[in-house]
């Protein structure tokens, strides 16, 4: 990519996405992001609000067709982040059925003395006994396994949370995007990133 600009620029676009894509999409929930190439590897870097200044305009959209009638019973959320300020909250991932008004589908949110990977309307603090810091890099997973109705979260490669709650419904959407929830200072101010070699399927909305 040239320059740094990343406003409006979609790479390696994917019109009709398969539905291998589509499934990985859902059933991984790996971050992949269209943004400044840094480093080697191809790891790409996408940020949100670097001046800390809470924005509707700093999103990005999954540009590909999110089928809500694909059903997922339990799911992996993951993703690299790092904090430049916070807000009430860090939002770096929400997918909604937009049709039906549920908001709250699947949602990736951080503080810096917990986190909270939200399910099918299902809102469970996870306490962290080590603080998030900002200007960090972090690997966060979250998982929930429907067989036993275990929340699995895991920073860094280490297992920081588990719980077991059944969460009693399924998962789905028709609209996803990073660094937006519903409210203004639920929004994300901070870098996102993922290493992959599949085309990168979120685009980063030019700003207003």
């Amino acid at each position: 990519m040239e320059g740094k600009m990343l406003k409006g620029i979609q790479v390696a676009p994917v019109s009709k996405p398969s539905t291998r894509l589509l499934l990985l999409l859902l059933m991984m929930m790996i971050l992949t992001v269209n943004g400044q190439d840094v480093g080697k590897g191809g790891i790409q870097v996408m940020e949100f609000q670097k001046d800390g200044v809470a924005s509707w305009w700093t999103v990005a959209e999954y540009q590909g067709k999110l089928d809500p009638g694909r059903k997922m019973d339990s799911v992996t959320l993951c993703g690299r982040f790092k904090l430049y300020f916070l807000h009430s909250r860090s939002s770096f991932f929400q997918l909604w059925d937009r049709s039906l008004n549920m908001d709250a589908q699947l949602k990736g949110e951080l503080w810096l003395d917990r986190v909270r990977p939200v399910i099918a309307h299902r809102w469970n603090f996870q306490p962290l006994e080590v603080k998030l810091r900002t200007y960090r890099w972090y690997h966060i997973c979250f998982t929930y396994n429907h067989t036993d109705h275990r929340y699995l979260t895991y920073i860094d490669g280490e297992l920081v949370y588990d719980m077991t709650y059944d969460v009693g419904r399924q998962i789905w959407g028709d609209y996803a995007r990073l660094g937006q929830n519903e409210e203004l200072m639920e929004s994300y101010s901070g870098a996102l990133s993922q290493a992959r070699p599949e085309p990168c399927i979120f685009v980063l909305l030019p700003e207003k």
